[in-house]
């Protein structure tokens, strides 16, 4: 085992500003691989900006066992921890789903994989240095048996990966070049630092890329205002792209209620039509709708909409 010092500096909430030195272990027999071995497939270690920005794709992908043996690093656990506990905690329940294979690696306490940040360095560009560093690892201790690659839309940090001789893709470069994964490509969403190409069902460039779903506040706060309502999705059987919600106006009993500037029954159906406006939700998923200025409300199509598989129609 061995023993370094992790020195910096923090402010108090009185203003003060503290030098903090802590030791910091550094083991060689920490595990390496999940409990029984890798699963099918190749290997993907995703950076942080994948799970702030992609968590939907992560979790329907290994949820149905499309992507396996994802690792999750010490140093992204963290980083998640420190930007979005919600998003922390869904991750965390992901890792401990039974039949997810999704592996955390201490890279932090391995001694192989540990770095110490270079002067000037800012914590970011040292925690991407830290992924790239186990990325490489792995890539090497994993060479002649499986492909290891690196999964970030960080572009940067997908430049000096390459330069480093490490495999890396984009989420959408990732899951259009695998014909296992294509179905889910309507699941990649828009969002911060990302070099996404195309998007939508997994056309060319140009096709739509869905919006990045809302936070948990954002949520409440437009339930509570009357911009937003609450209600389940039931998908039309004949069209792929339309689907309609039951929406219950909870603070009348019988009558009339109200949604934004609009009146409607007490209990009503709304129509969502298009696939940006559905958003990626699925029959019976529990929504939040925002219902649009009147003028743009529409009649359901009456033609028949059904999804094709690649290479039909």
């Amino acid at each position: 085992m061995e023993r370094t010092l992790k020195t910096f500096i923090k402010k108090t909430r009185k203003g003060q500003v503290r030098k903090v030195v802590r030791e910091h272990y550094l083991r060689d027999d920490i595990l390496t691989e999940p409990d029984g071995g890798w699963g099918e497939g190749e290997c993907i270690v995703i950076d942080t900006n994948i799970v702030l920005h992609q968590l939907d794709f992560l979790d329907q992908t290994t949820s149905q066992g499309i992507l396996q043996n994802v690792i999750i690093l010490q140093t992204v656990l963290d980083e998640v921890k420190h930007n979005k506990l919600q998003y922390f905690n869904r991750l965390k329940k992901m890792v401990q789903a039974v039949g997810r294979r999704l592996f955390v690696f201490a890279n932090e306490h391995f001694a192989d994989t540990y770095i110490t940040a270079l002067p000037g360095e800012s914590p970011n560009d040292r925690n991407d240095r830290a992924i790239r560093r186990a990325a490489s690892w792995f890539q090497s201790q994993l060479a002649g048996e499986r492909k290891v690659t690196l999964v970030t839309n960080d572009k940067d940090n997908k430049q000096r990966a390459t330069e480093q001789g490490i495999a890396s893709a984009t989420i959408y470069e990732f899951a259009k070049a695998r014909k296992f994964a294509q179905s889910y490509l309507d699941t990649i969403a828009s969002g911060a630092d990302t070099d996404v190409e195309g998007g939508g069902t997994g056309g060319g460039p140009g096709d739509s890329i869905y919006p990045e779903h809302l936070s948990a506040q954002d949520i409440q706060d437009g339930v509570r205002e009357g911009r937003f309502v609450v209600g389940t999705l039931h998908m039309n059987r004949d069209n792929a792209t339309e689907g309609s919600v039951m929406v219950s106006d909870s603070s009348k009993s019988e009558g009339d209620g109200q949604i934004g500037e609009h009146k409607v029954e007490a209990v009503t159906s709304l129509l969502v039509s298009g696939r940006l406006n559905l958003n990626r939700a699925m029959d019976m998923d529990r929504v939040i709708v925002e219902v649009l200025p009147k003028d743009q409300w529409r009649g359901p199509k009456m033609t028949i909409v059904e999804e094709l598989e690649e290479g039909e129609g």
